[in-house]
């Protein structure tokens, strides 16, 4: 028999990295299924490892690794962009620290060049909880129609975790599809994006479907639309200012709050 057969497995759970208790930036004004605080750590070998070992991210997967991060159990798919991105850069901060390296194409248009550089997150993201209630729903008046003699109002919603899925696997669909039939690509981002955003269409002497709303937008309209809850601030955001090293121009990058950061 195996000396070491009768041995009992030694659970190592307490070996996990430390938890850390972080304020999302709803600051629990958005929903009652949504907590004010939650208790992060970072991923450990194993599960940075499991994420990059084909050298993309599955975004599934990817939320998989960061739900066994959190210590309370919580849907993050059902969490809006705001709150996960806190998440993902918290979670992204305890795993590997603030140094980040990132690509960038110079932002000078006579030079263009794409070139690697390292910054600190720490140094470049801004967190600002909110103060009042969250609308999740707002409706929007588009001038342009009115001028033309609709008055026509456009319900929007606050975009989830789920929503930008949603998208993104519409998206890659329809890629897939328009590939293997040879065919022209018939779905954009932007629309994909758009139909997620409107809930309802209302003061059209009939019923107008949201394909049709959009093929007539104009690109003021859809700002309008993807900018509803731009006077209710908070979230996290963050821009590092990298040196091009061929023509020294000073450049703005934005920090992307998603699964790129763990890449």
């Amino acid at each position: 028999m195996n000396q070491f057969s009768s041995l009992q497995p030694i659970d190592l759970s307490a070996l996990l990295p430390a938890y850390h208790e972080i304020t999302l930036p709803s600051n629990g004004l958005f929903s009652q299924d949504i907590p004010q605080k939650l208790n992060i750590r970072g991923m450990t070998v194993k599960e940075l490892k499991h994420l990059t070992a084909s050298g993309k991210l599955d975004k599934t997967i990817f939320d998989s690794c960061l739900s066994g991060c959190i210590k309370e159990s919580i849907d993050l798919s059902s969490l809006i962009l705001e709150d996960y991105n806190y998440i993902v850069y918290m979670c992204r901060l305890y795993s590997s620290g603030p140094n980040v390296s990132a690509i960038h194409v110079c932002d000078n248009p006579s030079c263009r060049q794409q070139f690697k550089f390292s910054y600190n997150i720490s140094d470049c993201v801004e967190l600002e909880l909110a103060e009042n209630t969250i609308s999740k729903t707002k409706i929007v008046n588009l001038p342009r129609f009115k001028e033309a003699g609709y008055n026509v109002n456009i319900e929007v919603k606050r975009l989830t975790r789920k929503d930008v899925i949603t998208v993104e696997k519409n998206i890659k669909a329809a890629t897939e599809l328009a590939a293997k039939l040879d065919q022209p690509l018939n779905v954009f981002p932007l629309i994909e994006l758009l139909k997620s955003y409107i809930v309802s269409i209302s003061g059209f002497s009939s019923p107008v479907p949201k394909e049709a709303l959009l093929d007539v937008l104009s690109s003021e309209d859809t700002e309008l639309i993807t900018s509803a809850f731009a006077d209710e601030i908070f979230g996290v955001k963050g821009e590092a200012k990298p040196v091009c090293p061929i023509c020294k121009t000073e450049n703005t990058y934005i920090v992307p709050f998603t699964d790129v950061f763990f890449l």
